[in-house]
C-alpha cells in the first residue's frame, strides 16, 4: 500500500506516527523471522526506516515517512506467514526506492518479494494478490532434470 491518503498539507514525514500503534507487541516479535528478511528489516531500518505493529486490518507502506505498519493480528499468526507479511511490506519500500510511480502489486514489486521472501512462505501472496502472484510465476512448481 501507499502513502497517497496522507493530506499533503499537514503531513511532516518526521513526525509522522500511524494511527492504533499496538504497544503490546516490540520488535522481539519478529525474532523467528528467517535471516533473509531479518537482514531486510536491519538494512531498511539502518536507512531510516521504522516499523510499528498497529491494531488495523493491513499493513501499509509509507515511503516519503519511511514507516511501515505491521498488524498485530498478522504477527500473531504462523512463522510462514509472518515472514510472508513482513517481505510484502518491505518489498514495497525496496523497490519504491528504485522506482517511482510503479504499479504497488506489479512485476517489479513481485520480483522483489521473490528476491527477499523465502519460498515457503511467498505462497501466502497467492491468497492476497493471486492474479499478480501467478503472472510473477509464484506457486509454480520449478521442474528440473532430477524430477523427470
Amino acid at each position: 500500500m501507499n502513502d497517497t491518503d496522507i493530506n499533503d498539507y499537514d503531513f511532516n514525514p518526521d513526525y509522522f506516527v500511524p494511527k492504533m500503534v499496538d504497544r503490546s507487541l516490540d520488535i522481539s516479535i519478529l525474532r523467528d523471522l528467517p535471516e533473509i528478511v531479518k537482514s531486510t528489516c536491519k538494512k531498511l531500518h539502518s536507512e531510516g526506516w521504522r516499523f510499528y505493529f498497529v491494531k488495523q486490518q493491513r499493513g501499509r507502506c509509507y515511503y516519503r515517512a519511511k514507516v511501515i505498519t505491521l498488524p498485530s493480528w498478522a504477527m500473531k499468526r504462523e512463522r510462514t506467514y509472518k515472514a510472508w507479511y513482513v517481505a510484502h511490506e518491505c518489498s514495497h519500500a525496496l523497490v519504491e526506492r528504485e522506482i517511482s510511480r510503479i504499479r504497488p502489486h506489479g512485476i517489479e514489486f513481485m520480483e522483489q518479494l521473490k528476491l527477499i521472501c523465502p519460498s515457503e512462505c511467498i505462497i501466502h501472496e497467492l491468497e492476497y494478490k493471486p492474479r499478480n502472484a501467478a503472472m510473477a510465476g509464484i506457486g509454480q512448481k520449478k521442474y528440473t532434470f532430477d524430477d523427470l
